[in-house]
């Protein structure tokens, strides 16, 4: 736990330990209280005009890009690990907490298997559906369809889509299709089309190879030019 006493990770798009506690034969690591909860409890609840969901990718982004400057692969970056605080601004969670805790070096590459809708293709490559070992690579992937996310107001694959034959669809190209307004109001959540800047973005950083990836920090520097 020496690593864990000694955090000093801060930056307002990534959540802050506040301390470490003993309950019930664990340990539980204390952070602030985010009013509006998950990025999709936040979403369909507020239902935020048009035009309010490019800000929340925006802040995801930076929390990312500032992970990966600190040598921390988050490892399991989806919609649940993105929390969204009282000024509407997302921040990102339950970043490889336990690998971290037990390491002894702030470069990592996490160990943790995410879900395999959020897993890049190279993480779908082993017996079990999962290689050992992800990437800031395999982050930047996760952050992709965190995106689409976002802009539907819920999860882009089924729950049952974690089969062999979904991560093996997966490997062979699959990707959630680009949010579009619906032709009925029940289709979607959130109904509106993403723009073709962030389509661009979004799609260059869930390519199956992922030397060809964008970084954190390249994605975040296009999306925030787009927006000026």
């Amino acid at each position: 736990m020496e690593v864990v006493q000694t955090w000093t990770l801060k930056h307002p798009r990534v959540i802050s330990l506040l301390g470490v506690t003993h309950t019930f034969g664990g340990i539980s690591l204390i952070v602030p209280w985010m009013k509006n909860k998950t990025i999709h409890r936040c979403l369909n609840a507020k239902k935020k005009e048009k035009g309010a969901k490019t800000p929340l990718i925006v802040n995801v982004a930076e929390g990312l890009a500032y992970l990966h400057a600190e040598g921390i692969v988050h490892g399991d970056l989806r919609g649940d690990n993105v929390l969204v605080d009282g000024n509407y601004k997302a921040v990102i969670a339950d970043f490889g907490l336990t690998t971290f805790a037990h390491g002894h070096s702030r470069n990592y590459a996490s160990i943790r298997k995410g879900d395999s809708g959020w897993s890049a293709p190279e993480l779908l490559n082993s017996k079990d559906g999962y290689s050992s070992r992800q990437t800031s690579a395999s982050d930047v992937y996760a952050f992709a369809i965190v995106c689409i996310e976002i802009y539907l107001g819920r999860a882009p694959f089924n729950k049952e889509d974690g089969s062999m034959a979904f991560c093996r669809r997966v490997m062979d190209g699959l990707r959630p299709d680009r949010p579009e307004v619906p032709v009925r109001l029940d289709e979607q959540s959130h109904g509106e089309l993403m723009r073709d800047d962030l389509w661009e973005v979004v799609s260059e950083c869930w390519d199956g190879d992922k030397s060809k990836r964008p970084t954190a920090r390249n994605a975040l520097r296009r999306l925030v030019s787009s927006r000026s």
